[in-house]
């Protein structure tokens, strides 16, 4: 019994190959995660942007009405030197708004209806439908193969 007490006070610790075990997984766990974080502030920032473009969108209809006049969404002219067609939104810089056909607000808040298109800076397009009367925005699903 006394050898093994003392053999139990000897082999406190751990060995070599534990410790180079441990800094592998901390090492490749930190090499996953580190790349995902250093892009976040801006993916952050082209999420907050496509919100607040999404509900001045959807807040179209309130402005029409409060505002006592028509308005009408139509897309942005994108060639230089050409009439910029007025557009009731203030559309955050590097984005493009794209709509089918021009959407008609009236005076009252209700909106014709139709569908929009908003790609970000990063490239990345969605389409959604403006339902009247109301026009929320609602995502169309992408079309699957």
């Amino acid at each position: 019994m006394p050898g093994r007490i003392a053999r139990a006070a000897v082999s406190r610790g751990f060995t070599l190959v534990e410790i180079l075990v441990v800094l592998v997984i901390v090492g490749l766990t930190t090499g996953l995660v580190v790349p995902r974080l250093v892009d976040l502030p801006q993916r952050l920032q082209v999420a907050n942007e496509r919100k607040r473009l999404l509900a001045r969108i959807e807040g179209l209809g309130y402005r029409a009405y409060t505002e006592g006049r028509g308005l009408t969404l139509r897309e942005p002219a994108r060639q230089p030197g050409a009439a910029a067609a007025e557009t009731p939104l203030e559309i955050p810089e590097g984005w493009k708004l794209g709509v089918e056909a021009p959407i008609q607000y009236l005076a009252n808040g209700a909106c014709g209806g139709g569908v929009v298109a908003i790609t970000s800076p990063r490239g990345d397009e969605e389409r959604f439908r403006l339902l009247p009367p109301v026009c929320k925005p609602e995502p169309i699903e992408a079309l699957r193969s």
